[in-house]
């Protein structure tokens, strides 16, 4: 552990190489800041090394670029910049609104009782699904039993979705 004891030291940058050189300091570690260099653990040499390097990569990508607003460039035809990139294949909204169905359908599973969240791990969430007969074998009931309870599970998912899409809509 570090002692809690602090000492200044004002060297030249030949004394400085001259004290981290010698043998005896071998092991230690020190952070340059820029107008003073502080004594530092290994681990926090490297974290200050790792953004440093970080920063510095960024910079170097930076050059030659300049960024601006989009607000700011005109094309001759009179359009904005982002009137110029808009991609029309893109429809955020509906990406917004499947993201939220995906929200809604992961908060409902939470709350499944287990046994009705096990057959839909098992049938579509796993990472090798099992059938419909393959399930209903493994847990020992019939493959018409199995359908019956996964339809049973399933349009109460859909029902919980539509309602909380229906009060979405109204809060528009």
């Amino acid at each position: 552990m570090f002692e809690t004891t602090k000492e200044w030291v004002e060297m030249t940058g030949r004394e400085f190489y001259t004290f981290v050189t010698a043998p005896e300091n071998s092991g230690r570690y020190f952070m340059d800041l820029g107008d003073i260099v502080l004594e530092c653990t290994g681990e926090q040499y490297r974290e200050h090394r790792a953004e440093v390097n970080h920063h510095n990569y960024l910079r170097a990508q930076e050059e030659g670029w300049t960024t601006i607003s989009l607000d700011h460039y005109t094309c001759r035809s009179g359009h904005t910049g982002e009137e110029v990139i808009a991609d029309p294949s893109q429809d955020v909204e509906a990406a917004a609104l499947l993201a939220l169905q995906r929200q809604a359908v992961r908060e409902l599973l939470k709350r499944l009782p287990g046994e009705e969240r096990a057959v839909l791990e098992a049938l579509y969430l796993s990472d090798n699904p099992k059938s419909v007969r393959q399930l209903a074998a493994d847990c020992g009931v019939s493959h018409t039993a199995l359908n019956k309870q996964l339809k049973k599970i399933l349009r109460k998912i859909k029902k919980v979705v539509s309602t909380r899409e229906k009060k979405s809509a109204i809060k528009r």
